[in-house]
């Protein structure tokens, strides 16, 4: 009896986890192999940064997984959640011993296959000079003018940021991932292994919450401590600037015209189309409706001579709003006695969310939907609510040219 009751535990333990996918792949890193500080300044005040081989990280998880090229994005992601820090980081002597921690999203881990061990190490400073001049390469207050301190002088010099590789595609290549604000830079080393730049860190001093136009210091180290007997940098740090990029709209006047007369038409169509079932809109009395189709009658139409920004709390323009106007007639049904008509002057609102000002100049919006309508003179009590509708910070009303 007690070996059938073992074998169908058995049997539901195996049930139970062709179910849930035990099978799975998971990819399991010890993100300590991929740890590195940076140390700084002299004997007793020193400094310590924690640096991350992001190359290498992903690489490795690249390997082992089995969606290829389709894991990256997830990968980026998790990255982006990533936050290094090294305790204690100031005040520090030769022999200390620091902690570095790389604390992350666990559900983004989990969505990108992936498993993480060994997310603190221990360091121990070394390299802090009696005069304070940096003998381990770290960040700097002027970046792309500071240099090594003392070198081998049989040691070859490296140019990190040779234009031959800085940036390109096949070298140094750098993306800005996403949209901003919210986008990050990833940063991917596609050098050949024979290229001792391969063995680089870049580390920039920021990667996220980084918008068109702004400068961030990039930092470089060996990934293996042992190539300072062979290279020397030729300069410790310098500079990148972010763009152009893809960000989402900031201002009405990166709408050009075709992009308004698009959105325009969108808001017409769906104004017209609204008319031809249930027609309910709002009034100064309330809202009315009007479920005969056959009994409206649309005896014109324009599109508005305005725009509306609902721009969102993080500065960019999370939504437009676009009017339509409709004149129309609406009759009673004849099965009514002393059936009537009526005449009415209504505006209509379609929003789209999503505008992106794409790097190379073009935009691109999601459909549009209609959100709102009621009489023409009620059109600030319409916008108005479309905005605490969407929890935008600011209504802004934008007047086209020629209007």
């Amino acid at each position: 009896m007690m070996k059938k009751l073992t074998a169908l535990v058995l049997m539901m333990v195996m049930s139970v986890c062709l179910l849930a996918g035990c099978g799975s792949k998971t990819v399991r890193i010890d993100l300590s192999d991929y740890m590195n500080v940076l140390f700084r300044g002299a004997d007793g005040k020193g400094t310590a940064r924690a640096d991350l081989d992001y190359s290498g990280f992903e690489k490795a998880i690249m390997a082992g997984s089995k969606e290829g090229e389709a894991a990256l994005s997830k990968i980026t992601k998790l990255e982006s959640t990533m936050t290094l820090s090294v305790s204690p980081n100031k005040d520090l002597k030769n022999g200390d011993k620091v902690t570095m921690t790389v604390s992350y999203d666990k559900d983004a881990a989990k969505n990108a296959g992936v498993a993480l061990d060994g997310v603190s190490r221990e360091f121990t400073v070394s390299g802090l000079s009696a005069s304070g001049a940096e003998t381990t390469p770290g960040a700097s207050s002027a970046a792309g003018t500071e240099k090594a301190a003392e070198t081998d002088p049989a040691s070859v010099e490296l140019d990190a940021f040779d234009p031959a590789y800085w940036n390109t595609e096949n070298g140094i290549a750098i993306t800005y991932e996403e949209v901003s604000p919210y986008g990050f830079l990833r940063v991917t080393n596609n050098l050949p292994a024979e290229n001792p730049l391969s063995k680089v860190n870049y580390q920039f001093s920021e990667y996220q919450d980084l918008h068109e136009g702004d400068e961030v210091t990039v930092t470089v180290s060996f990934k293996d401590a042992k190539m300072k007997n062979q290279y020397h940098f030729k300069e410790l740090t310098g500079t990148y600037t972010v763009g152009p990029v893809d960000h989402y709209l900031t201002d009405a006047s990166e709408l050009d015209s075709q992009t308004i007369a698009s959105l325009q038409k969108s808001a017409l169509d769906l104004a017209l189309q609204s008319t031809a079932g249930t027609l309910e809109f709002q009034t100064a009395e309330g809202y009315k409706g009007f479920y005969n189709g056959e009994a409206v009658t649309v005896d014109s139409s324009e599109a508005g001579n305005s725009i509306y920004a609902l721009r969102h709390a993080d500065g960019f323009i999370g939504r437009l709003a676009i009017p339509a106007c409709l004149h129309v007639t609406v009759t009673e049904p004849d099965w009514m006695e002393n059936h009537t008509s009526y005449a009415y002057d209504l505006l209509f609102f379609s929003t789209v969310s999503g505008v992106i000002v794409h790097a190379d100049g073009s935009i691109t919006a999601d459909s549009a939907e209609l959100t709102n309508k009621g009489t023409a003179d009620l059109e600030d009590e319409l916008i108005n609510g479309l905005g605490s509708w969407f929890d935008a910070v600011t209504v802004e009303k934008i007047v086209l040219a020629g209007n």
